[in-house]
């Protein structure tokens, strides 16, 4: 079967308005900034809990916890593949669909990815629910309430209860088990299949194409000896940026990106307009990230790393990767201890988008005028 270019996706995903796609099934209707209508999942539905928003080219189903872009309401809504919800749009756009050849391998894979990004589809929903479930005293709260209501919503961020059984009962029940074992979703122990997220608050993961390759969780309780973050296994995540399926096009208009360090970073910016950030997945830029960064944003990226050593030796790396791929690093430099959500929700700066825009500078002339710095940076890396 011959297999779409990169080139007719990334055509498509340039010009796709999710209000056009979605009209098509939808009777929607202006409220403020989105659109709203009858959940087309729910056709019994009185009270419209469906809204599309233009301006972050997403949808969002609050009677069924469904969401994403054009691609990904095509492939809820129809029941599309990828590939199918790709023609479909192109069709609609008058879009070109140019194919090169599909091996017997090729496709066993693309069918397998498809089978587990579905999978997780159902796994993220899941999440939302528990999440929607908490008790009004759920400690999970604490860190929930550091993200706007919206904000939670547009971003899909759940729930991981704490035993170790809520996605895997429902794989067991449909007889799921093994290939959600390979999507990541649970893990093993002898005969023994767990949830390989429990007691966590979980993000989902997309990669520049909207695909649901993984999810991460975050903890949420301080005092537990657990790492910070635990993500699904098989992501790439020197591969991936978290954030991008939904900076991109601002990237794209802006020709630049913002680049930092965390998940609930790259939405606090999101939140303030600076809607072209994104983060690594606790790894220094790497080759393929840049070139996903230089795809969209052609010009400039601008470091916005942690204000402390670690975020320092960070910047000086990304800086270099930056220039040797002929691209302008502009950095901003925080206070010591000071990460890009506190600049946005509490330092009480004025403008947080000013406040980084105004303070951007270039990143080889900071390095070369700090020599301190650098030499700091060296001793502890």
């Amino acid at each position: 079967m011959p297999l779409i270019t990169q080139n007719t996706i990334d055509k498509i995903f340039d010009v796709v308005e999710v209000e056009t796609v979605v009209s098509q099934y939808v009777n929607l209707k202006k409220s403020g900034s989105s659109l709203v209508g009858k959940s087309p999942f729910k056709p019994d539905e009185k009270t419209p809990s469906f809204f599309v928003v233009p301006s972050k080219n997403i949808y969002k189903c609050f009677s069924t916890a469904k969401g994403g872009g054009p691609i990904r309401f095509l492939m809820d809504y129809k029941q599309m593949s990828f590939v199918e919800a790709i023609k479909s749009i192109a069709k609609l756009y008058s879009i070109e669909v140019q194919y090169e050849e599909e091996s017997e391998q090729q496709r066993e894979t693309r069918e397998t990815k498809d089978y587990h990004i579905k999978l997780r589809e159902a796994a993220v929903v899941k999440y939302i629910k528990a999440r929607n479930e908490l008790a009004e005293d759920h400690k999970a709260h604490d860190q929930l309430s550091r993200l706007s209501d919206e904000s939670i919503e547009d971003w899909r961020i759940g729930f991981a209860p704490e035993e170790g059984n809520y996605i895997y009962n429902l794989c067991r029940e449909k007889g799921h088990v093994e290939p959600a074992l390979e999507a990541g979703l649970l893990g093993q122990s002898q005969d023994n299949y767990y949830d390989h997220l429990r007691g966590r608050i979980v993000f989902p993961i997309y990669d520049h194409n909207e695909n649901l390759i993984g999810l991460s969780g975050r903890i949420y309780d301080k005092s537990k000896k657990e790492a910070k973050y635990l993500h699904s296994k098989g992501i790439n995540k020197n591969g991936v940026l978290f954030g991008l399926h939904l900076a991109k096009k601002h990237m794209a208009n802006n020709q630049s990106a913002i680049l930092c360090e965390g998940f609930t970073d790259v939405i606090a910016l999101h939140e303030v307009g600076l809607k072209n950030t994104i983060c690594t997945m606790g790894t220094f830029l790497s080759d393929d990230q840049l070139r996903l960064l230089k795809r969209y944003a052609k010009k400039e990226v601008i470091i916005l790393r942690d204000g402390d050593t670690p975020g320092l030796i960070s910047a000086q790396k990304d800086m270099q990767l930056i220039i040797r791929n002929d691209m302008k690093a502009s950095i901003v430099v925080l206070e010591d201890g000071v990460d890009p959500y506190e600049l946005c929700h509490d330092l009480n700066a004025d403008d947080p988008k000013e406040y980084i825009l105004e303070r951007k500078q270039d990143a080889l002339l900071y390095f070369a005028e700090n020599l301190q710095v650098c030499r700091r940076c060296s001793r502890q890396k």
